[in-house]
């Protein structure tokens, strides 16, 4: 049984200090993946609750994180990240872990991972919530803490009086440089958001954090229940699905990073992702992205525009960057769900 005591729990000021407090008195692995994941979060400070029958300890972990909020290149182990030299600033948020800590049989434990994160609007008061999931994921030889934050509809009433600027000029003031005008002042968000966080896990640096968030969107026409139609139609076209995702993203991600976070993102389960509509699309740039699809059996399309603002304020328009507008093969989509 854990011997904790609230002097203990007073003497951790490292995040560091309580996983490696946790795994000791619970007897987790080292590598754990969604213990270890929580280092990417700044300690504050705990509170402990235990039930009456001694089986179960909540852990409420007071926490902060900090976002960057210019581009940021990664390096090589020991170097420092290569930062945009105007845009080094970075963006605290407030959040709270809940970790809780079950015993299954005599002196083994099976932990609970769960928490939640703020996001402030522009207004400097206004706070939306999301309910958080955390772990540690290999890329290739490096490890990456990411954690995803999905939005609180109970928690958040009102947010479908919140449109984009108020969320860009609250996370990050500067990137509403990179999108047009009359999308930030026009767009509301829904209730259907994520956000992604990340992380490479350096021992010599200070890591970097990146940020991005997916509003997502999709419609399904269901041929089958529309007279006449569904007796000309074979079973495996008898649906069609178009789906459409915004992605809003402080930093450049990589194919190859979005690929990884999406893995986290199936096993979660989470209604969107945040993945671009096709392979061919090497980088998800920073500012606004749109991305579609059109799948009707084995047939699909795909589209991916970078939205930008053109030098005439009064008039913006959107750019196909990533030229991907068309049809592709089956191999080159990934899903989109929204």
């Amino acid at each position: 049984m854990p011997n904790i005591t609230e002097d203990q729990l007073e003497q951790i000021t490292e995040i560091a200090e309580f996983i490696k407090f946790i795994a000791e008195q619970f007897g987790i692995l080292p590598e754990d993946a969604q213990l270890n994941s929580i280092g990417i979060f700044t300690f504050n400070s705990v509170k402990l609750t235990v039930s009456d029958d001694n089986k179960t300890y909540l852990f409420d972990v007071k926490v902060t994180i900090d976002i960057e909020q210019g581009e940021v290149e990664e390096s090589e182990e020991g170097e420092e990240p290569s930062r945009s030299s105007d845009e080094e600033a970075t963006q605290e948020l407030t959040g709270n872990l809940i970790i809780t800590m079950t015993q299954t049989d005599v002196d083994k434990y099976e932990g609970k991972y769960e928490g939640t994160l703020q996001v402030p609007l522009a207004d400097g008061e206004t706070k939306l919530t999301f309910n958080l999931a955390y772990q540690t994921r290999k890329q290739g030889t490096k490890e990456r803490n990411i954690v995803v934050g999905v939005f609180d509809t109970d928690a958040n009433p009102d947010v479908g009086n919140v449109n984009l600027s108020a969320l860009i000029g609250g996370i990050c003031p500067p990137l509403a440089e990179l999108f047009p005008e009359e999308l930030l002042d026009t767009f509301n968000l829904g209730t259907n958001v994520l956000f992604v966080i990340d992380e490479i896990i350096r021992s010599s640096v200070k890591a970097v954090k990146r940020m991005l968030f997916s509003i997502g969107f999709d419609a399904t026409i269901a041929f089958n229940k529309i007279p006449l139609v569904q007796d000309f139609l074979p079973e495996n076209i008898s649906k069609s699905q178009f789906i459409f995702e915004f992605l809003v993203a402080l930093q450049t991600f990589s194919q190859q990073d979005l690929t990884l976070i999406n893995g986290l993102l199936e096993e979660l389960g989470t209604d969107l992702k945040v993945k671009p509509p096709c392979s061919k699309i090497n980088y998800l740039n920073r500012g606004s992205n749109l991305g579609a699809r059109f799948e009707i059996g084995p047939f699909m399309q795909a589209w991916s525009l970078t939205l930008k603002p053109t030098k005439n304020t009064a008039s913006r328009s959107t750019t196909n960057t990533n030229n991907n507008s068309g049809s592709v093969k089956s191999d080159d989509l990934v899903t989109i769900n929204g």
